[in-house]
């Protein structure tokens, strides 16, 4: 009976082992280093293992998924899971599984795959998913049991080496379209750049990728009912001091606030920069009660931004650097996996890779072919390359285009360096499919027309739109006999190279701000040897036209009307060149200003040669409007002054009234103009510090007007008083001021005039009013003359 009892007991136990374990290893066992079976039993085998893992691949980027395969003989058990080949108890990525018999198991969910019955088996195989942050190379470690005695473990397979990205990319997430919408630059899954969204029900989790080697910088998803730059809500992945922050905000066109939006919808903020690489991760509400937040279940355009940042905000990207989605996207689609620019079929051979956004340098350049380009340590964004061909030159334009679906870059000859007469071949993309080459010529008036067969002399080799990069490779004819517009290619010329946004029908529309570039000399097109950098226009005959408007009128037309409006009655016993004070410092600085002010508009008729055709918003289109009528009222207004009757005549007042009428509106109008100005391409001016500037001298012009105009009334209130007692011998002085300050002559002579209240106030505002005009002048005039050039 004891014998029995023991024999009962011993099974109890050894069952107990064989139920534990026959479902699968233990938890515990993933996490140790030789993952021994815990059976309490030694293995019998001396052969070497039999066993071994097959692979899939031998090499994995993140998000890969590697098949694994057991082989080598019948067993009943076993355990795998994915380590780092460096060391370490760590296990790697997911598994899922492919047959009926295996399942995962492990203290991490999916961490490892196991038996789950202890029938016998041939194989065993199972799917392994690669994480997405960087682990390195990795073994897959794994034990076989052949039965409750026999087993082989601390197996490994070979070594996985891990893939990496290209320098200055990182790996497309792998779930983009299969569970996440992206919008991204990728390349061959390398991007530098990518934007990606889960929907979750009531939120969204949204991630924002982009590489940056810099400190403060941002980058930005946006939605917007259009797909221009209108109003949209903005999240911003911000770096700034090394700290990692989200920051929401709103565009409104080219302005950006961040001061209205709460964080209130977001949450699960995840932030990070490693190795260059800023990450943002966060889930916010679709459908929230902020009045100044969008509906995300509703489609929307999306509007990717990355730049600069510092503490006033997001600073304005540059071109290449925001793209648009060509459709509204539906947030909710899980399948939508955009990229930034439409890709359109190319003969062109592929390039090295380089900076997302660029292109490398052709090789050829100076040695065999001729080149104009701004490309840096081999980077370009533009290239012109020509070599002679026969009676043919083969030529290339290339360009960054960003998200342009309509787009053009032209190379145009000239014996001026000036925008025309000019011989033009222009490179043009429309609706992001149709890429090809036309001719045609500016006119001295610098309209560009189509040449009545937009392709004579040239004959298109290869086109190609791809990854945001417009490329043209064409012959063009050395020389024509039968239109004069096609210049001879014989000859030297000035290069002068443009791009821009081209309408639907392939007509050139004025090239964006900054977007023209002059050769500094004549170019021989025969020399293959030539090998130039271009150069931004700098326009000096229209800087020097805002400059002297800027003098002319914010500072010294400012100043005389200040003179001649509020300060008639100081310095009564002064008689500079026999005139009071106060007209002799308002016909000085009038007659600068007059000066200034012709000059600058003989010089900018100098430069168009025409009235000036603005293309672009409706207001930049009012500045030559704006400007004409201003200089006008600047040469009528001294005219007015010549037939002015005497003080005394009762017809004074009216010329009071149109004089002072004609210079007010003059002053504001050349307010709006200069203001309307900056906005100008040619302008190259920084438009929100412009803004700023004018926005203050507005301010500071009003707060002048209203305090001298109160002081002017404390006057006539004080003399008035004065004047109800005796006039005393020598005082008529007091009567004028009180009756008119307009008939105060300005050659009045009487002797030992008081000087009237308020006269240190004055002066003290005059001389402030002085100096704030001419900080804001000078800053003003820094901006045109450096600009953002």
């Amino acid at each position: 009976m004891y014998n029995m009892l023991k024999f009962y007991c011993i099974f109890l136990l050894t069952f107990d082992y064989v139920y534990c374990y026959s479902s699968g290893a233990p938890p515990y066992l993933c996490d140790s280093d030789s993952f021994k079976p815990a059976h309490g039993a030694t293995s019998t085998v001396t052969n070497p293992s039999p066993f071994s893992i097959s692979l899939s691949q031998t090499s994995y980027k993140s998000g890969d998924t590697i098949q694994v395969t057991l082989t080598g003989g019948q067993f009943k058990g076993f355990l795998i899971v994915a380590r780092k080949a460096a060391g370490g108890r760590t296990n790697v990525g997911t598994f899922t599984t492919l047959t009926t018999h295996e399942t995962t198991t492990c203290n991490t969910p999916f961490s490892g795959v196991t038996h789950k019955a202890s029938d016998i088996k041939a194989s065993a195989t199972a799917n392994w998913t690669a994480p997405l942050e960087a682990v390195g190379d990795i073994i897959f470690k794994y034990t076989v049991v052949i039965d409750f005695t026999n087993y082989y473990f601390d197996l490994n397979s070979s070594v996985v080496k891990a893939l990496q990205p290209s320098e200055g990319t990182f790996f497309k997430d792998p779930t983009c379209g299969k569970g996440r919408g992206c919008y991204s630059n990728c390349i061959n899954n390398e991007c530098d750049w990518e934007t990606s969204w889960q929907d979750k029900g009531d939120y969204l989790i949204i991630s924002l990728r982009s590489v940056s080697r810099v400190d403060n910088v941002y980058v930005s998803l946006g939605f917007s009912n259009q797909s221009s730059m209108g109003t949209a809500i903005v999240y911003s992945c911000v770096l700034q001091n090394g700290s990692i922050g989200l920051v929401p905000g709103q565009t409104n066109g080219h302005k950006y606030n961040q001061n209205n939006l709460t964080k209130n919808d977001i949450s699960n903020e995840v932030n990070s920069y490693t190795d260059g690489l800023l990450q943002c991760t966060f889930s916010v509400q679709k459908v929230t009660n902020d009045s100044n937040k969008y509906n995300l279940t509703e489609p929307w355009y999306l509007v990717t931004a990355r730049g600069a940042y510092n503490e006033s905000g997001l600073i304005r990207h540059s071109r290449i650097d925001r793209n648009v989605t060509k459709d509204k996207v539906n947030l909710t689609d899980s399948t939508t996996d955009v990229h930034f620019s439409t890709v359109v079929p190319t003969t062109a051979a592929p390039t090295a890779t380089v900076q997302i956004g660029k292109f490398g340098k052709d090789s050829d350049c100076g040695s065999k072919k001729g080149c104009y380009s701004n490309c840096i340590n081999d980077q370009c964004d533009l290239l012109l390359a020509w070599t002679p061909k026969g009676n043919n030159f083969e030529m290339t334009l290339k360009t960054s285009a960003g998200n342009a679906n309509d787009y053009y870059i032209a190379l145009g000859l000239s014996s001026s360096g000036k925008m025309g007469p000019a011989s033009v071949m222009a490179c043009t993309v429309n609706q992001g499919n149709t890429v090809d080459v036309q001719a045609s010529h500016n006119t001295d008036g610098y309209s560009n027309t189509p040449l009545d067969n937009s392709k004579e002399g040239l004959s298109l080799i290869s086109g190609s739109y791809k990854d945001g990069i417009l490329q043209c490779t064409f012959n063009r004819v050395t020389s024509s006999t039968n239109n004069f517009n096609i210049f001879d290619l014989t000859k030297q010329w000035y290069l002068i190279t443009a791009r821009g946004p081209s309408s639907q029908g392939g007509r050139l529309l004025q090239h964006e701000g900054n977007e023209r570039f002059t050769s500094q000399a004549q170019i021989d097109f025969q020399d293959v040897t030539v090998d130039i950098s271009l150069e931004a226009s700098k326009y000096p005959m229209i800087k020097a036209h805002g400059c002297l408007m800027v003098i002319a009128w914010m500072f010294l037309a400012s100043i005389g009307l200040g003179f001649a409006r509020f300060l008639k009655p100081l310095w009564p016993n002064s008689m500079p060149c026999g005139v009071k004070v106060w007209f002799a410092m308002h016909r000085a600085f009038m007659v600068l200003a007059f000066v200034c002010g012709c000059i600058g508009f003989i010089l900018i008729f100098a430069e168009i040669k025409d009235y000036s055709e603005i293309q672009g918003e409706f207001y930049t289109k009012a500045h030559p409007i704006l400007g004409i009528i201003t200089t006008a009222l600047l040469v009528i207004n001294p005219f007015m002054s010549l037939l002015r009757c005497t003080p005394d005549n009762p017809n004074r007042v009216y010329f009071n009234w149109a004089h002072r009428a004609v210079g007010t509106i003059a002053l504001i109008l050349s307010t709006l103009a200069i203001t309307v100005g900056l906005y100008l391409p040619k302008a190259q001016v920084d438009t929100d510090a412009g803004l700023i500037i004018m926005i203050v001298y507005s301010a500071w012009q009003l707060f002048f007007f209203l305090i001298m105009s109160v002081l002017n009334d404390l006057t006539v209130t004080v003399l008035g008083k004065k004047a109800s007692k005796p006039k005393k011998k020598g005082n008529a002085y007091v009567m004028n001021a009180v009756d008119d300050y307009d008939k105060i002559k300005e050659t009045e002579t009487v002797d030992t005039k008081p000087a009237p209240p308020n006269d240190l106030l004055k002066k003290f505002f005059m001389s402030l009013h002085g100096c704030v005009l001419s900080a804001l002048t000078i800053a003003l005039v820094y901006y045109i003359i450096v600009g953002n050039v």
